[in-house]
């Protein structure tokens, strides 16, 4: 296993891993999941890719990623006028989802960055690459965690 910078090419893995790992309302049809892949993927592989951490297998494959967001008011300000559109096409009733995504993030708005981690299996590596990204992370920014990543679904 290998941790190391996003790649373009990992773009459909790491949307794979999004949609595998998807939980409740998310898993309902193939609509819905490539629902959660743009609700909680592809804003930040379209713009924030430098902020990408990817958990590669012995062949190079993304098994896990964690990305995040430093850039609050572009996250916010895209959210709100590209990927809602993108949502509402794909599953209408899922817009309430991105939209309560950022309500969650206007609540810790004062804080500069949040992060999701997908793990496509359950590695033991999990604590090396949350410990190798937090003290990257905390270089560049103010960190704010919210307790449970589970809150934000």
């Amino acid at each position: 296993m290998e941790i190391r910078k996003y790649i373009p090419s990992d773009k459909p893995r790491l949307r794979y891993i999004c949609k595998q790992t998807a939980e409740g309302i998310f898993k309902h049809s193939e609509k819905t999941l490539e629902a959660a892949a743009i609700i909680y993927n592809d804003y930040f592989t379209e713009n924030e890719s430098d902020n990408i951490f990817v958990l590669a297998d012995d062949n190079d494959n993304a098994v896990g990623y964690i990305i995040c967001s430093s850039d609050y008011n572009k996250f916010m300000k895209l959210n709100s006028s590209v990927y809602l559109k993108r949502v509402i096409k794909t599953s209408p009733v899922l817009s309430s989802a991105l939209i309560g995504y950022m309500f969650c993030l206007k609540c810790i708005k004062n804080k500069s960055v949040h992060l999701l981690i997908r793990l496509q299996h359950s590695f033991a590596v999990v604590d090396n690459l949350t410990d190798l990204l937090l003290n990257v992370l905390k270089v560049f920014c103010r960190l704010f965690i919210v307790n449970s990543i589970s809150e934000l679904y």
